[in-house]
């Protein structure tokens, strides 16, 4: 707006001055009084006069089609002035608009770091739980490991006499990734240590496993002799009988028939004894 009062001043300064009389403009000799008597007559311009008329006539036009130019500018630089104001306008209603949609997505980002976080933690913990159960497992998995002197070791202290440490060792060793073909031998190791220590119930779980399970093993014949030796212990020759009769069908060594022969009448001669 200030551009275009300054436009307009300076074209009505320009418009008044040129709408001045000539003699405003132009210095000329002064012209004497008119005649009264004369005043009703008309009276053709001269030479002079004309000039000053064309003169000013052509400065009247250039100033008017000056002021017409500025007019044009004046409109160009309105239309530019209108058109940018409105682009400020748009501009400061998108800042706010952008400034709103950042500070909510800053706050959007902000909950989900604190999710996060928090997740993180959780994380956190979970895994400090897994690590214990993790090395806990390694730890039970180290127990579980076989060790072929743990089971050598369990075979000579039962040789010692030593029962008890070889019972342990025989559990510790059942309790391993043993190899399978070992299965019979260490349930065996276990029902005969019971068997020495007199916890003959013990005993008879065990070797009744290799009877059921184990068949095709050597310890199948053996276990028979020792679970036969507990009946008739236990006052049930029968029971015993049938035991060492049985292993005596199956084709035994030599040196374990001769036992199994010898506990065989032993019970029988111990029930003839007992109907006498």
């Amino acid at each position: 707006m200030n551009v275009f009062f300054k436009i307009s001043m300076s074209v009505i300064s320009i418009f008044c001055l040129a709408c001045a009389p000539a003699s405003d403009r132009v210095k000329t000799e002064a012209l004497p009084p008119p005649n009264l008597a004369e005043m009703n007559n008309w009276y053709p311009p001269d030479a002079e006069e004309l000039q000053l008329r064309r003169e000013n006539q052509v400065y009247l036009d250039e100033m008017f089609s000056a002021m017409e130019k500025l007019f044009e500018t004046y409109v160009d630089i309105l239309g530019d002035e209108i058109i940018l104001e409105n682009l400020i306008r748009g501009f400061s209603t998108n800042m706010e608009q952008l400034e709103t949609d950042f500070s909510r997505s800053l706050n959007a980002q902000k909950s989900k770091n604190e999710t996060l976080n928090k997740e993180v933690q959780t994380l956190h913990a979970s895994l400090g739980g897994l690590k214990t159960e993790i090395e806990g497992l390694q730890k039970l998995d180290r127990e579980k490991t076989f060790l072929e002197d743990d089971y050598r070791a369990a075979i000579l202290l039962f040789r010692d006499g030593k029962y008890l440490r070889s019972l342990g060792k025989f559990k510790k060793v059942n309790k391993s990734h043993y190899p399978s073909f070992l299965k019979d031998n260490i349930l065996f190791g276990l029902g005969s240590n019971y068997f020495k220590l007199k916890k003959f119930s013990r005993a008879i779980h065990y070797l009744k496993q290799i009877i059921d399970h184990h068949p095709e093993g050597d310890k199948w014949l053996a276990s028979h002799a020792v679970l036969g030796t507990i009946y008739g212990i236990q006052g049930d020759s029968d029971k015993a009988a049938r035991y060492f009769e049985k292993a005596l069908q199956q084709n035994p060594s030599e040196d374990l028939r001769n036992i199994l022969t010898r506990l065989l009448n032993q019970t029988l001669e111990k029930n003839t004894n007992g109907r006498s």
